[in-house]
């Protein structure tokens, strides 16, 4: 059946999807934190592997190129050395200078290694080579620009040696060939052109085998910041996985983490974060919206000790909500205990949300009684709608339970409105934020004066209505306090 009353509904579903996107943002803000930290401590480490390793393996690098080009130096000077000392001993024999060279032919690196000079066997000038032989004009420029050494000599730049295969650099050595018979008497020289390419081959390896080394490095680096970010990330995930728990309304969610860091301090503040709303949320079971408002804005005032000892009291304009479960006491005297309990709390529960879905605010449970106020420019259209809404809900129950065999409850509802006074009322050691005045007991007595399943209310209330379609009215009712009959109406639905 159509209520008649037309209630501008409070605008719900935004307000839940902007909640769900608060609940949330948490939630993707530390995964999106957790994902950046890991990748930040993976890359940071790598980039310190990097940094070190890089330039040990470039000095690396240029020492052993150093220390094989000094080598070669050394082995070069000893060859070229001793051959110069072997044709000095041999200088008559041709054959014997001849093997000498020729021995040193396949020794690694070598391009040519000979002798130019004169041998007392043959007094014309020889040119005894072993590998790559220079030509005859190429060993005249040699002989040319060693002409003048009086020692061994080494060419200090990789110079290119040309012959028919092409050009291969490498390093120069010459050492005079001299008599000590005849005086040191310079008869000839020892000329020998080592590959730079053997040199360059070694590098080559020592900077492979530095490579694979790194490689090897950052490979394990990365294993290890892997390990070293999960580690790190691990408590951030474990504190997303509470704050997921949370926004899904698990108010037990609670981080056990031991570290003594940030993130253990980040941890231990999301448990305190939870446990004060678990708190705030158990009081708001216990006391109205009103008082907990009224608190916060003490508290945001710096008034907290004058609103708590003396009370903010003001007169104001409400419509009063009485709900009364009808037969509820005699019923009571045959059930259980916990069963009357139950009944009580599954009623109550159903009528008070659907009184704070019509933005009303739950004064006080007295027994089985509900006292609520309604406080906005629509106080009234939004009481009957909650009246309305109670007594459907309340009829489907009670269908749903009858067929199963169980109890069912029945209702009656006053509303009034006019001016009250809203306060702190009580002792100095317990105080109730609450509304008192003849209003107020003028709905109580209409919730008394409504049959079950029943909705009364008050002229005033009859006047708010933009719709009276489906109201109708009833004898006037005498009520205590009242010199006067009452007018009431019944709202049907």
């Amino acid at each position: 059946m159509g209520n008649g009353i037309q209630v501008k509904e409070p605008i719900l579903k935004n307000e839940s999807a902007a909640a769900e996107r608060r609940k949330f943002f948490l939630v993707a803000f530390f995964e999106y934190i957790a994902k950046k930290i890991k990748l930040k401590v993976i890359l940071f480490e790598i980039v310190i592997i990097l940094l070190v390793a890089l330039p040990i393996g470039a000095i690396i690098t240029i020492n052993m190129e150093q220390v094989l080009i000094q080598k070669t130096h050394q082995l070069s000077q000893k060859i070229v050395t001793d051959l110069s000392r072997t044709v000095s001993m041999n200088f008559d024999s041709r054959s014997m200078t001849q093997d000498a060279i020729l021995s040193l032919k396949d020794t690694e690196g070598i391009l040519y290694i000979g002798y130019t000079g004169i041998l007392t066997a043959a007094l014309e000038k020889l040119h005894l080579y072993a590998g790559v032989s220079p030509s005859s004009n190429e060993v005249a420029a040699l002989e040319t620009k060693y002409s003048k050494i009086t020692g061994f000599y080494l060419n200090p730049q990789s110079l290119s040696f040309t012959n028919s295969q092409g050009i291969t650099p490498g390093f120069e050595y010459a050492i005079p060939v001299k008599i000590e018979e005849l005086n040191n008497k310079q008869i000839g020289l020892i000329l020998l052109r080592f590959s730079k390419e053997l040199i360059d081959r070694e590098i080559d390896k020592i900077r492979g085998l530095i490579a694979l080394i790194t490689g090897a490095i950052i490979i394990i680096g990365i294993l290890i910041s892997i390990r070293g970010a999960n580690s790190i990330v691990k408590p951030i995930l474990k504190l997303t996985q509470m704050v997921r728990r949370f926004g899904e309304g698990d108010l037990n969610a609670k981080i056990e983490l031991p570290y003594h860091d940030e993130i253990g301090i980040l941890a231990s503040t999301f448990n305190e974060m939870v446990l004060s709303i678990r708190e705030k949320l158990e009081m708001q079971k216990f006391v109205s919206t009103s008082t907990v408002k009224m608190i916060q804005n003490s508290v945001s005032l710096n008034e907290e000790h004058e609103s708590l000892m003396h009370g903010r009291t003001e007169r104001v304009e409400v419509a009063m909500f009485f709900s009364d479960i009808r037969g509820f006491t005699a019923m009571s005297e045959t059930m259980d205990p916990q069963q009357v309990v139950d009944i009580l709390n599954l009623f109550l529960d159903v009528q008070t949300q659907i009184i704070r879905h019509f933005e009303g605010d739950i004064d006080k449970f007295v027994g089985d009684e509900i006292v609520a106020v309604f406080s906005d420019n629509q106080k009234c259209q939004r009481a009957v709608a909650a009246a309305i809404a109670v007594q459907k809900t309340i009829a489907k129950m009670n269908n749903d339970r009858k067929q199963k065999g169980l109890i069912t409850v029945h209702v009656g509802i006053g509303i009034n409105t006019g001016l009250v006074v809203r306060g702190s009322i009580g002792s100095k050691d317990r105080k109730d934020f609450t509304v008192i005045g003849d209003e107020v007991n003028l709905s109580a007595r209409l919730c008394g004066a409504a049959g079950q399943d029943h909705i009364i209310i008050s002229r005033a209330v009859y006047d708010h209505l933009p719709n009276k379609a489906h109201i109708a009215k009833l004898d006037p009712i005498s009520v205590k306090g009242k010199s006067k009959p009452i007018e009431v109406y019944q709202v049907g639905y």
